[in-house]
Parts: structure tokens; sequence; C-alpha cells
């Protein structure tokens, strides 16, 4: 029943192209008909009102339980990291579902296990104002979670709102948007089950306070480039574009305005041909062809 079929990512929209087919999609309607618009957010960016220069990081993780999902490595190595050293802070925003009765999985006792120490705090659920704004006061998001199917086709929405707040962040190998973030240089994409490679990742954002500047920068620089939604919304405007169109054809041009169209076409294309003598020629030769015949 659907005109146009639109989701978020290059994976989905591959995923999806079965679903299509078995709804009675033919080859060229799948192609003419969706696209993928990846997870966008506004061209204003926040302003970040922090920096990672001196040294003192903080870190964010925020979202609901969902009971797919196990974040353990990279909330634990933080925990290690920051307990090594004496500095450092985990801010933990999050919550049961609002809306949907969906299990808290492992998070209950994650977030018990967290809190025990006393490098971390946990607001629970916050508003989205107060969300952004602790978000540009922190240094570093972490989103890494152990592989999973969701996460495989997901273009992840809470990676893009870190990006666009300027946090650069920790996050698994594995998933469409990883690409972007290696391209970018906008955080440490690494394999979620190598707590090795996870804990190297943790020690250079406190050993390189510029590497985490510079990354930061370069978060949000990813978001201005490749996902404002003023660059992405193409596919769905180019439909409602050529709908438009057959709906609302463009009334055929009075022959006059054809006319001149035709003639200037024709003008320009002498003068690139042979200058202006040979445009200057070639039109005394027209008003005499159409004025004075025989």
């Amino acid at each position: 029943k659907a005109d146009f079929f639109v989701c978020a990512g290059q994976k989905q929209w591959a995923y999806f192209q079965e679903w299509l087919a078995k709804a009675g999609w033919t080859d060229e309607e799948r192609q003419a008909r969706s696209g993928y618009i990846p997870v966008s957010l506004s061209p204003d960016l926040p302003e970040r009102k922090s920096t990672a220069e001196s040294g003192e990081l903080t870190f964010v993780y925020g979202g609901v339980f969902l009971p797919w999902q196990d974040p353990t490595g990279g909330l634990f190595g933080v925990i290690r990291a920051m307990e090594a050293r004496g500095r450092g802070k985990l801010c933990f925003f999050g919550g049961k579902h609002p809306v949907y009765p969906v299990s808290s999985g492992i998070f209950e006792e994650l977030l018990q296990k967290l809190t025990q120490s006393p490098q971390v705090e946990a607001p629970g659920m916050v508003s989205h104002d107060e969300l952004i704004e602790r978000y540009t006061r922190a240094h570093v998001a972490i989103d890494i979670m152990k592989r999973n199917a969701e996460r495989e086709l997901a273009f992840t929405t809470r990676t893009v709102e870190y990006l666009w707040c300027g946090l650069p962040v920790l996050y698994q190998d594995y998933a469409e948007l990883s690409d972007y973030i290696r391209e970018y240089d906008a955080g440490w994409v690494v394999n979620p089950d190598d707590q090795t490679a996870i804990d190297a990742a943790l020690a250079e954002m406190f050993e390189r306070p510029e590497l985490v500047v510079r990354r930061s920068r370069n978060a949000q620089r990813l978001v201005q480039e490749k996902l404002t939604w003023d660059k992405t919304i193409g596919p769905l405007e180019q439909f409602i574009i050529r709908a438009d169109r057959r709906t609302h054809p463009k009334p055929r041009e009075p022959l006059v305005v054809q006319n001149a169209r035709y003639l200037i076409g024709e003008a320009w294309f002498h003068y690139r041909r042979t200058g202006l003598g040979g445009l200057w020629k070639e039109g005394r030769a027209f008003v005499r062809r159409q004025f004075f015949k025989g």
C-alpha cells in the first residue's frame, strides 16, 4: 500500500529488499520507490562547552535498557581505567523503556555494579535538553556493544547524537556507522570481544588528551558533512518531486516562449562555434529567410 519505502542505512535497505519482494514489488519498483537515509540531525550543531586538554575526562553512556544489548566490556573497561589513574568520571544516563514493557536484560545488575565506584554518576533518565547540555560538557561516549543482530542492521541514533554533540565514540567494528567513524577519525572502532583493544583505546584517551580534542572536532565535522538532514534527505526529496510532476504536470509553454527559447539556444550554439562575427552573419541570413522569402 506504500508509495515509497525508506530506512536508515544501506545495510537495512539491503535487508528489507526481500520483504518488499514478498510484498509484490518488482525489481524496478524496488529501485525506484525505496531508498535509505542515514539517521540525521539538525545542521545547527550544539556548541562544545568543554575540552579534554586538561586530561580530566568525563565519559558518558546514554540510552534505554534493551535486553539484547551488552555494553559491559566498554563500561567496566572505563571503571578500571579511571580507578587505576584516580581520575575521570562516568555519567550513566538510562533507565527502563518509558513506553514499552521491555525486559531490562542485564542492565539492572550492571547499574548496581557500576554505581559501586565513586567515579560513576547515574542520574537515570533526564530531559533531552539536559542530556544534550551534559553531552556538550563531556569528552568521550562509550557506545560499544557485543555483537547482536539489531546492532548489525541499526544506524544507531544515540551514536549520531553523540557525534553531533562533539563526542568521539568508542564503538564496535561491525556496524555501518563504524565506517563513517573510521573515515573521519571520529572515535575508536574496535572489536567488542577484544578487551585488550578496548583497554588500549581507553589508555590512549587518558594519555593523549590532544587526540581526544582532535577527534571531538572530527566528530562534529562528520555530522556536518554527512549526517545533517539537509544533506541526507535526497532520496525522499527526489521521489516527492517526481511524484509531484506526475500529479501536477508542468503546463505547456506559450508558443512565443518556446520560439524565444529555441532562438536563444541557436544563437548560443553559433556564437560558441563561430564567434560574434559568425553569429551576426547567421542572424542576418535567418532574418532574410524568415521575412524576405522569394
